[in-house]
């Protein structure tokens, strides 16, 4: 029996012990992590230093995020390439977390016992352990608690004075399931793909409030969307086709574009047929492609990875070896997290393991660390996690932060609860390692609800939108097919925000709940305006378990097709935001820009929460790449804050101050190519209270 399985099938009480174990030490270990080594490699000691002396801009704006510049010159643990010396493993991390929670526990007991000493003679009876997990507990309730006041806010929303989140219902609906939904930039237009044997698309105008039917060239449902770099929309691989309607899609990499007219093409194809693969954009431009089976639910792997070229799309693609620590731990490669790192390198995640690897020369670097040993659940299809990387900080040297929320245990069905956790590993860029990475252990942290085929989505503030899925089962349709509905239950409507500059066991906010149950093939994209786009499920009838009375089902049965937007508390209505009305339509790595902006208090003094009195500063700038989202994962999504030359011109203007100002940022640097794949961008203003502006399209040159 193999390892993974032993873990499994550990017994639950002993399993959940462990488990409590790691969490506990999360919420209660301060940033940042000890190292594993003794000796702290340079760049990172560096990092807080170079933050302190750093302008008073990159200040402001990392108060603009509500971060502290703790963490910074933490070091982690060497990663090395997966041949000797050994990369970080389980054991070692777990004698990290024991150790840090010993050393946690003695500080917490000081806490508690001069607070006593400050408000009461009295003392606890209970020991330590019991008053720290005691104490767990009551953040844990205090977080369930908090009813929709902007996902951090210092009161949680209590004061009904706050702006609130919101969800709307879009007076249109969609002609399709939208199981995949992508935006064409540098338009408010959007592309859906759904579970059809005929008209399987959609063009989804949000500006306009109109949908129309399409029909592809082949079936793309199932495969994995990304943009090209003239925001031309190219999804790889699919589902298969059906008799006498659409053609099969598996091998082929199908590309619509809007101008001069709406055009769905094929290029050169596939050399394998991939089933749930994954894409992501490197460097230079061109497209990874990673994994998928030769037919649904089963079949071959794809012996190699391919790399398309888009200034070439009648050529065959490149081959790629995939690593072995990858392949080893991604099962059927079903959808795997593929991301290009900062400085070009690929990062690859596939359910319980991955690498990092370099393209250009075909060498795997490192092995990523192992999880905890007490972490036994799967993240990749069917027992879905949604995964993504934080955005990136100069002042933080672009370092890659990996989270992977929810997911469920191998074997679970439709009545088994899901994962109520999320994992976080940071990586650093450090010369001491001979991989040019090192890492700080694996933080298990609970979130407050399950989720298992949730979304995830990067707001331009840094902050992070969980919503949709289920909290009890698992992805994939009914076994009786897709008809009889879907194997998740108990619809996961609270969203929740993860602010990840908090403390660990401090990051998760619930925000307005959505009446709508999203479960299997829905989508989520964050819209030019700041808000998020929630759509898709084609298993979410009126008979799925677990619904409740605040919940509003399909009345038409298992299609879900109505369209909603959300609105952060940040920038819900009466709340004074950035207002960008001059930038660049084009900006190349290294430069610098201006930005021209209005920011002024909406309505009269109150009609912001008290925004009208306070000064209104800009404080940030962030670019985000473009939505193209499926099956849990947002491929290619990432948030780059960018570094502040010239701050606001109008800083500190009481009420905004009125009139235009502006401020100088530079572009990301051309030694981390990897941070902005070229093509569009939107670019939003972010202001000190975390409100930001209406996003722009800019498109970012790789030369």
């Amino acid at each position: 029996m193999e390892p993974r399985q032993q873990l499994r099938r550990r017994p639950a009480a002993a399993r959940a012990q462990a488990l409590a174990v790691v969490m506990l030490a999360a919420a209660l270990l301060p940033l940042p992590l000890a190292p594993l080594v003794a000796a702290a490699d340079a760049p990172a000691a560096a990092a807080a230093p170079a933050a302190a002396a750093a302008p008073a801009a990159a200040a402001a704006a990392g108060a603009a995020a509500g971060r502290t510049a703790e963490g910074t010159a933490a070091a982690g643990a060497l990663l090395s390439a997966p041949s000797p010396p050994p990369v970080l493993g389980t054991a070692a991390a777990t004698t990290h977390f024991t150790a840090q929670q010993q050393r946690r526990q003695q500080r917490r007991q000081q806490q508690q016992q001069a607070t006593s000493n400050a408000t009461s003679p009295s003392s606890s009876d209970d020991g330590p352990q019991q008053q720290q997990q005691q104490q767990l507990l009551l953040q844990e309730s205090d977080l369930r608690k908090v009813k929709g006041g902007g996902g951090g806010s210092k009161k949680g929303g209590s004061n009904s004075k706050k702006p609130k989140s919101a969800w709307r219902t879009l007076p249109f609906t969609s002609p399709v399931v939208p199981a995949l939904l992508a935006v064409l930039p540098p338009y408010d237009k959007y592309l859906a793909i759904e579970n059809s044997k005929t008209t399987t698309t959609a063009l989804l105008d949000f500006g306009e409030g109109t949908a129309t039917a399409m029909k592809s060239l082949v079936n793309s449902f199932c495969g994995a969307p990304v943009q090209l770099e003239g925001g031309e929309l190219i999804v790889v691989g699919g589902h298969h086709g059906y008799k006498n309607g659409i053609a099969d899609g598996r091998d082929k990499i199908q590309m619509f574009s809007l101008d001069p007219e709406p055009t769905f093409s094929l290029l050169h194809p596939l050399r394998w047929n991939r089933w749930y693969p994954a894409v992501t954009t490197l460097a230079d431009g061109r497209v990874l492609i990673v994994g998928g089976s030769y037919k649904a639910d089963a079949g071959s792997l794809p012996p190699f990875s391919e790399i398309f070229d888009p200034r070439a799309p009648d050529q065959e693609t490149q081959l790629l070896p995939t690593p072995q620590n990858f392949v080893d731990n991604a099962g059927m490669q079903w959808f795997a997290f593929i991301h290009t790192l900062p400085k070009g390198h690929v990062l690859w995640w596939g359910d319980r393991g991955g690498s990092i690897s370099d393209v250009g020369s075909h060498d795997v670097l490192a092995d990523l660390p192992d999880l905890p040993e007490a972490v036994t659940h799967s993240t990749a299809y069917p027992y879905t996690s949604t995964v993504l990387v934080l955005p990136y900080r100069p002042e933080e040297d672009y370092r890659t932060t990996l989270m992977i929320f929810g997911g469920a245990e191998g074997g679970a069905d439709i009545d088994t609860p899901a994962v109520g956790t999320s994992l976080r590993l940071e990586l650093r860029q450090c010369a001491s390692a001979a991989s040019g990475y090192c890492a700080v252990p694996w933080e298990v942290e609970e979130m407050g609800v399950p989720r298992v085929m949730g979304d995830s989505v990067l707001l331009p503030n840094g902050k992070v939108l969980l919503l949709n899925g289920a909290q009890w089962g698992r992805a994939a349709y009914s076994p009786e097919g897709q008809k009889a509905g879907g194997q998740g239950s108990h619809p996961a409507t609270q969203p929740l925000i993860y602010e990840p500059w908090r403390p660990a066991g401090e990051r998760y906010f619930p925000v307005a709940a959505n009446p709508i149950p999203r479960l299997y093939h829905s989508t989520a994209c964050l819209h030019r305006t700041g808000e998020v786009i929630s759509a898709g499920c084609d298993t979410c009838s009126d008979s799925v378990p677990g619904l409740t009375a605040a919940m509003t089902p399909n009345p038409k049965g298992l299609l879900e097709k109505r369209l909603q937007l959300f609105t952060p508390a940040e920038i819900a209505p009466g709340v004074a935001r950035p207002v960008i009305t001059r930038a660049p339509g084009s900006i190349a790595r290294d430069e610098t820009f201006t930005v021209e902006f209005t920011y002024e208090a909406a309505g009269d003094a109150g009609g912001g929460g008290g925004q009208g009195t306070k000064p209104l500063t800009v404080a940030a700038a962030s670019l985000v790449t473009p939505c193209a989202a499926t099956h849990s994962i947002g491929w290619n999504q990432r948030v780059v804050f960018l570094q502040v030359v010239t701050p606001d011109s109008g800083a500190g203007a009481s009420g905004g101050g009125g009139g235009t100002r502006s401020l100088t940022l530079a572009a990301p640097p051309s030694s981390h190519p990897g941070l902005t794949p070229p093509g569009w961008h939107l670019l939003f203003l972010v202001a000190s209270d975390g409100s930001y502006s209406e996003g722009v399209w800019v498109n970012v040159m790789a030369e």
